[in-house]
């Protein structure tokens, strides 16, 4: 290696390094608490995942799980895209074989919920309670 490309590397790496240690969008966006329920098939989503992708620009993604049918997490004031995620065990699987421990699962909703979610939620300086969304199972395979 060339003393060129070793000191090219470490500039690099120095950079990558001051990035992570100061964070590359700043710490002045204020958070806020946004809580709510989810609800499948008109009641509560037992377990699944819960993502704001943010609409809005200069703000970060924000994503917890759900767990019986309530969610809680820190985002930023701005427009988001909701995408739910659920899974359940496979119809009929059972472990894979050579890897203890390991089932099949499949998604419990349709992607008009999570990869294709025209979803969105308003997070505001207030109180964000409240939002709820209502999801409907696929059927079973």
């Amino acid at each position: 290696m060339s003393i060129a490309t070793f000191r090219f590397m470490a500039l690099v790496s120095s950079c990558c390094l001051i990035l992570h240690l100061t964070g590359c969008g700043g710490s002045s966006v204020a958070t806020h608490s946004v809580e709510g329920t989810v609800a499948i098939d008109g009641k509560p989503l037992d377990v699944g995942q819960i993502v704001f992708d943010p609409i809005s620009k200069n703000i970060a993604a924000a994503a917890t799980d759900i767990k019986e049918g309530k969610y809680l997490l820190q985002a930023s004031e701005g427009e988001y895209r909701v995408r739910i995620m659920a899974s359940r065990k496979a119809e009929g699987s059972g472990p894979v074989p050579g890897l203890d421990g390991v089932t099949v699962v499949e998604t419990r909703l349709g992607p008009e919920f999570n990869t294709e979610s025209k979803l969105t939620a308003r997070v505001a300086p207030q109180v964000n309670s409240g939002i709820h969304f209502d999801v409907v199972e696929l059927p079973k395979k």
